[in-house]
């Protein structure tokens, strides 16, 4: 236990998580007790929590960490709740086949499949929370066993930038990053120049802010997109349909944002994946920090104004609910076709799995389709424009409101067209552009999980007509017979 205890803080404070074994901190001898949990736990976030506080006395107003650091707590709060949330719910394909998942005096209830026993659901969903909150890896459960949702939240946090507490250094500046996004959007709703800490946020800075958002979506939707085009990226898929593609989109947020945790069901081991997630990992870590670098230079080189009547305060309630929302707009909009396609889709019409048991048992499987299957993705095309009707697009409240800020926007760039726009031509077509291809994509996912909810039932049907059964005769012998309700 000396040495793994010697590697374990580090793992633990520098938010490396790298084990020493392979079932890294659900082994006894990495973390043995629920008290070594709990440590474990407050270790990852202890450096990360501290630089906050050291930030505001740096800036001279302990107000302005509080405010980052009020920001950061709540939407961690509100993971760990929803995590929990559904992992004690259960799987909701046992439970349609009769399982009790009810917790009660013998047993824990909700899906314990990949959860560390001793602990139980609420301390691997709070690990699981952790973890990829900050960017340290290390794991107490297997966070490809959780359920659709419940295993968003962990891919979930690490696609916000792991900016909520974050690493050591890192989670500050990612948030610092979308605190001058919040100033700047705060700035263009008043009519005022905004800015941050008493210092102008201008043109450059919004340049390098922009880089710094953009560039790990763009490696981790990008590399996800050549893994499931790439025959070499379709050979790591165990699991078809969109718990593959859940698995992939994990591998690469998790590369790209250098967390190190993974959906373990994807066969990553291999030059391909090696290739990519290197490529990832490296340009997502000096893509995000040579123009923070510059944005910190920029701000350094300029002189503090002083505070009037028409300064936004940075440290109040209200900055606060600002970032917050920042942050999950500007941070979740560039993965919600993703998300759409993978944690969605599953949770909506469940994973299509083969089930496996050992020779002499019974083993029924179902017919399994592919995610982009060509009879699928053709009429999900056409019927997600077909969506685009009002009367279909009001009964989802979220995407109701892109669906009217597209139109809005759209009137925006006509009226640009003409020479009245407040904005440059290309920019209001540009967000035009955008919000429609979110609605339209979010259109494509429904019909896809539509059209595989229907061939899966259409397939079940099959099944009941063509599945064997043995029958055995009161002499002891036995016959095959199609296992149908009229069979005898």
């Amino acid at each position: 236990m000396g040495p793994v205890a010697s590697q374990e803080a580090i793992k633990m404070l520098g938010t490396n998580g790298g084990g020493f074994f392979n079932a890294n901190s659900a082994h006894p001898y990495e973390n043995p007790t629920a008290l070594t949990n709990f440590v474990q736990m407050l270790s990852i976030f202890l450096i990360p929590a501290a630089l906050v506080f050291m930030f505001g006395r740096m800036v001279g107003d302990p107000r302005q960490g509080w405010a980052v650091l009020a920001a950061m707590t709540a939407i961690f709060v509100v993971a760990v709740v929803v995590v929990t949330a559904q992992e004690q719910q259960g799987n909701p394909l046992l439970a349609a086949l009769g399982a009790d998942q009810a917790a009660s005096a013998t047993q824990p209830g909700g899906n314990m499949e990949g959860k560390e026993a001793r602990f139980g659901i609420a301390a691997t969903g709070l690990f699981a929370a952790i973890t990829t909150a900050a960017s340290c890896g290390a794991v107490i459960g297997m966070h490809d066993s959780f359920t659709p949702l419940g295993g968003a939240v962990p891919l979930v946090l690490m696609q916000l930038g792991e900016v909520v507490f974050g690493g050591v250094g890192s989670g500050l500046y990612g948030m610092l990053i979308f605190a001058i996004l919040a100033v700047f959007i705060a700035g263009l709703m008043i009519g005022r120049t905004p800015e941050y800490l008493g210092k102008k946020i201008e043109t450059y800075e919004m340049k390098m802010t922009s880089i710094a958002i953009l560039v790990t979506p763009i490696l981790v939707l990008a590399g996800a997109a050549i893994a499931v085009l790439a025959d070499a990226g379709k050979a790591g898929i165990a699991n078809p349909g969109a718990h593959g593609f859940s698995e992939i989109l994990y591998a690469f947020t998790s590369a790209g944002n250098n967390n190190g945790s993974a959906f373990a069901g994807l066969s990553a081991n291999s030059p391909f994946y090696n290739t990519m997630l290197a490529i990832a990992m490296w340009l997502g870590r000096f893509g995000v920090i040579v123009p923070v670098l510059a944005i910190a230079g920029s701000l350094a080189a300029k002189k503090r104004m002083a505070v009037t009547a028409g300064t936004l305060p940075t440290h109040g309630p209200l900055f606060v609910a600002l970032l917050i929302g920042t942050v999950l707009l500007v941070g979740l909009l560039n993965y919600v076709p993703a998300l759409a396609l993978g944690p969605v889709v599953e949770h909506m019409f469940g994973t299509q799995r083969s089930r496996h048991t050992t020779p002499g048992h019974l083993m029924t499987t179902a017919n399994t389709f592919s995610l982009f299957d060509p009879a699928l993705v053709k009429p999900a095309i056409v019927s997600a424009f077909g969506k685009l009707d009002p009367r279909v697009q009001w009964r989802n409240p979220v995407m109701f409101v892109v669906y009217v800020g597209s139109i809005l926007t759209t009137i925006l760039w006509v009226q640009a067209l003409g020479g009245q726009g407040e904005a440059p031509q290309s920019f209001i077509l540009a967000i035009a552009l955008w919000l429609w291809f979110t609605v339209l994509f979010a259109n494509f996912a429904e019909a896809m999980a539509e059209g595989r909810s229907k061939a899966q039932a259409s397939s079940l049907r099959g099944m009941k007509r063509k599945t064997i059964a043995k029958v055995l005769e009161a002499t002891g012998a036995s016959r095959l017979v199609l296992a149908s309700p009229g069979s005898r």
